[in-house]
């Protein structure tokens, strides 16, 4: 409805166009920005926002809960996936690289691991934007596909792993920072690790150029002046994932498949195909329950 902009602006231009002042936008929809999106406020699609808010804030209560496991991702997703289709009667096979597609007459055939052919009438590629590309790259029938895919540009997520002694912890589970460079801070006692502290720094930034152990430094000072009470961290380790995310920005909702393509039999899932949502698991797992609702009904 009213909500939505005719056609998609930044975030940025949107708030403007509301009147919000300079400093809500710094403490607030910008860090919300991030968090949802993983894409500064200047580029992000006011589209792919909204969409976010309205789901999780005008529908149902139960919307808008915040979770946070107790387990790892791993053990939370794939691994009860895995026994689900073992125990439908599938085969999950590990550790095989998909090295190229076969595609006959606008079918698909099957697919070629190492000097392995293995058959099908249906291919699902779950895979990420990069290596779909690389799947499709010599696919004729497929240009169009790869097209798109190739204009997609990508976000990096940093995260700051600071070991303090076992008693310290945050009195919730997470807690957001604004004017400084560290953004969201996790406290992994309650994974089983108490003392360690985890910072979350997302999108693009100047912190991409500093040196690992300079930037550590840098954030654990940060929290130094806002925990005073805290001892010094023992240890620090930095990951930078350089392609966490593709950006979500202006108009990407045009660059993004369906989970149909124009070869007969083979499909797209992830969060990048069209659904809606940003880079975030809800947008993989509503890509994954689209799609096979969609081959059930073809095959039926």
């Amino acid at each position: 409805g009213k909500l939505f902009p005719a056609t998609d602006i930044s975030l940025a231009e949107l708030l403007q166009q509301q009147r919000q002042t300079d400093r809500l936008i710094q403490a607030f929809w910008q860090p919300l920005c991030l968090a949802i999106m993983n894409t500064p406020i200047q580029e992000a699609s006011a589209t792919i926002f909204i969409q976010v808010l309205s789901d999780a804030f005008l529908k149902q209560r139960r919307d808008a809960d915040l979770l946070f496991p107790h387990h790892d991702l791993g053990a939370l997703f794939p691994e009860p996936a895995m026994q689900y289709i073992e125990q439908q009667g599938g085969h999950v096979h590990l550790g095989m690289r998909v090295s190229a597609l076969s595609i006959e007459n606008g079918e698909i055939r099957g697919v070629h691991i190492d000097n392995t052919f293995v058959p099908a009438q249906q291919l699902l590629l779950a895979t990420s934007v990069r290596a779909t590309l690389a799947l499709i790259q010599e696919q004729k029938a497929l240009a169009p596909l790869h097209a798109k895919l190739a204009q997609f540009h990508f976000q990096p997520v940093t995260t700051i792993y600071l070991q303090y002694p076992p008693e310290v912890h945050l009195t919730q589970p997470m807690q957001g920072l604004i004017d400084g460079c560290a953004q969201w801070i996790f406290d992994r006692r309650h994974c089983g690790q108490p003392g360690m502290i985890s910072v979350v720094i997302s999108a693009r930034g100047p912190h991409m150029d500093e040196p690992k152990d300079h930037l550590g430094k840098r954030v654990a000072a940060e929290l130094a002046r806002l925990f005073p009470h805290w001892p010094a961290a023992r240890a620090q380790f930095v990951i930078r994932e350089k392609r966490a995310t593709f950006s979500s920005s202006v108009n990407i909702n045009r660059l993004r498949p369906e989970n149909r393509t124009s070869v007969k039999g083979l499909w797209l899932a992830g969060d990048y195909t069209n659904n809606g949502y940003p880079a975030t698991l809800e947008g993989a797992v509503r890509s994954g329950v689209q799609c096979a609702a969609l081959i059930d009904d073809e095959t039926r």
